[in-house]
């Protein structure tokens, strides 16, 4: 038996991300959160959404750019000059935690970009090797290699996600991808860090029009721009948006988004609505919502060139006063580059009030480690954009099953949003929406069971108990073989069973996982398959393998034995076949069977067949993962 290794370039997605939709959701609001316990959690994550030509219905065109002049206090601004104005906000002396990386953080000039020196000759950029990740990915990797300190690494992150033109450039990468929990972290461990670190990660965590917030930028005079608002626009929102570029219509747009949206989704057969925030003064103590359109800066200086930043702007949520037992209100913040694509703001816009509806049930869950958010925050608000935008369907699809969760079957589904890992690793809880697409499927097309969870949450304070609710509407360890299943997403008929594009026309049937092993029988004799593969001890808890094999005619086999008694408890074993006529059938195997076709019946022979594994499981202890990870083996015997 001759097999050959498919090619696991699993995290090898060189921005996968970029593919993705991410909403950045965040939970910071006070510096001092430490001397308020109840403000020490904090829920974070993003969403990015790719700014590509809108295919949607009533999403047409994308929206044009920012104009390049604007008038601020009165006075006239160009682009050129926005660019400076907003990078002098970035001039505040590094932290004392020197990098440790080779090429120092350093603040930009204050003149204005330029990309030619005066002496008309083009310098040359010293050699550089560009890794195909993402920003936060090569931050994750030089922090475990002991590149650069924990502190720095919170800093580097901070930049990443606010374009901040401080990033050092070796973790420039692809851009960012939007959000790695990093406000979750920043929140639940500022007491840790450094005086100095403290001071230049407090902007960040403000609330953006507070005196130490985030801010608009400077006027050519040093002046500060003026923050606008939407007014009394709508009933529920208060827009805001530096008064750069087109403002107003910038914040019309969010406000109509918002009027569109809200409603449906605030409905008490759905999320119900957002908790009012407590009125603070930097927002005119005003209990609407706030959302805050920010100002970024677009580039970074680069071998004495002023480079475009790459990656996507920040889209966050951030859980703020008031605070009543395991609830909260929130404040939303969106990147100004996200506003340029009409089906990307409003993807954007319903996965952070879904978000905000979230902390309205309980925000205050945690994972047995505390900086890790639990997934199923990401996971329903991901779905959240399918099931409240329809017509961008094939969008979302595209975004988090066929660029995202059919890439990695590996990898758990409960897997929580942290900083640590590949960008597969950090990006999975979004690509975990297929959860609640398939428990909305399960239950005849009602998304009921999504909304359900998170109203049965409410009482939840631990992550078992929190997991109790997700499994009260649909049972993992009784349904997690049919999700396996239903991931290898072919049509091999009725004998199968249901398929995605039964519930959406729109899922891209045919896109399916990542092949463990892809092999052919050539010749009689036996393969020991390792349970999650030989470079792998064994297969974590809620996740799957996939192995297709094809019978060569040549081999002449009289008799095919699958042997699934090295199987562990736990693991869900299905066997898909192809007989010659091209007919499918299922076979639905316990641990320790064994099944066995005899090739002189013609009714028995089989041409193809994939082996799918599902570890139903659940992981006990998130704090010290891979106490739900099963090993064990199969076998595949041969014989003419």
């Amino acid at each position: 038996m001759a097999r050959k290794r498919a090619q696991r370039g699993r995290w090898a997605i060189p921005f996968v991300a970029l593919g993705l939709v991410a909403a950045a959701c965040t939970n910071s609001g006070d510096p001092a959160a430490e001397k308020a316990p109840e403000r020490a959690r904090s829920r974070s994550a993003a969403e990015d959404h790719p700014l590509q030509p809108d295919t949607t219905t009533g999403d047409q065109t994308a929206d044009p750019a920012t104009p390049t002049t604007s008038t601020a206090n009165g006075q006239t601004i160009t682009g050129r000059e926005l660019l400076q104005a907003s990078r002098a906000r970035f001039t505040r002396p590094l932290p004392t935690v020197a990098p440790a990386v080779s090429t120092p953080a350093t603040v930009p000039p204050t003149t204005p970009p330029t990309t030619t020196p005066p002496d008309g000759t083009v310098p040359e950029e010293p050699p550089t090797v560009k890794e195909m990740l993402p920003s936060q990915e090569l931050i994750a990797k030089a922090l475990a290699a002991g590149e650069i300190t924990w502190a720095q690494s919170m800093l580097y992150r901070a930049y990443a996600l606010f374009w901040d033109p401080r990033l050092p450039q070796e973790f420039d990468g692809i851009g960012s991808t939007g959000e790695d929990d990093f406000f979750t972290e920043a929140r639940l461990r500022f007491a840790e860090l450094d005086a100095d670190t403290q001071a230049e990660l407090a902007p960040f965590l403000e609330r953006p029009t507070s005196p130490q917030g985030y801010g608009c930028p400077l006027t050519s005079n040093g002046q500060p721009v003026t923050w606008q608002d939407s007014g009394a626009a709508n009933p529920h929102f208060k827009v805001w948006a530096c008064g750069t570029g087109d403002a107003a219509n910038d914040i019309a747009k969010v406000v109509a988004t918002l009027d569109d949206v809200y409603p449906a989704m605030a409905d008490p057969a759905a999320m119900g609505p957002a908790l009012t925030d407590a009125g603070t003064a930097s927002d005119g103590a005003d209990p609407r919502i706030d959302v805050y359109l920010l100002d970024v800066v677009p580039t970074r200086l680069r071998g004495s060139v002023q480079k475009p930043i790459e990656g996507l702007a920040a889209a966050a949520i951030s859980a703020d006063d008031p605070f009543v037992g395991s609830t909260a209100s929130s404040y939303l913040m969106i990147g100004r580059p996200r506003l340029g694509n009409r089906a990307g703001l409003r993807r954007t816009v319903i996965h952070e009030l879904f978000h905000a509806q979230q902390y309205a049930h309980n925000y205050a869950i945690t994972t047995t480690h505390p900086t890790g958010t639990p997934w199923f925050f990401e996971a329903s608000a991901a779905w959240a954009e399918w099931q409240f935008f329809r017509s961008a369907s094939p969008l979302v699809h595209g975004d988090y099953f066929t660029s995202g969760f059919r890439t990695a079957p590996e990898l758990p589904l409960e897997l929580p949003t942290t900083a640590a890992g590949s960008a597969a690793q950090m990006l999975h809880a979004r690509w975990a929406y297929l959860w609640p697409f398939f428990m909305q499927q399960e239950a005849g097309g009602d998304p009921a069971p999504v909304f359900g969870t998170w109203k049965a949450v409410a009482s939840a304070t631990t992550w078992n108990e929190f997991h109790a609710a997700v499994d009260k509407q649909l049972q993992s360890a009784t349904t997690f073989r049919d999700f396996t299943v239903r991931n290898l997403n072919l049509d091999l008929g009725p004998g199968i069973g249901t398929l995605y594009r039964d519930l959406d026309p729109e899922f891209p049937t045919g896109s399916s996982p990542t092949l463990n092993t892809d092999s052919a029988i050539t010749q009689p004799g036996t393969v020991v398959q390792p349970i999650g593969g030989p470079e792998a001890d064994g297969l974590p808890s809620l996740s799957a393998q996939y192995d297709q094999v094809l019978v060569g005619t040549q081999s002449n086999t009289r008799t095919l034995t699958l042997d699934f008694t090295g199987v562990p408890k736990g693991i869900d074993v299905t066997v898909l076949t192809r007989a010659d006529d091209g007919t499918w059938s299922r076979h639905d195997l316990a641990p320790a069977d064994i099944l066995t076709f005899d090739f002189t019946d013609p009714a028995q022979v089989v041409s193809t067949f994939y082996v799918i594994l599902g570890n139903h499981d659940r992981e006990p202890n998130w704090d010290k993962p891979g106490g739900a990870t099963l090993g064990g083996s199969y076998s595949i015997t041969s014989a003419s």
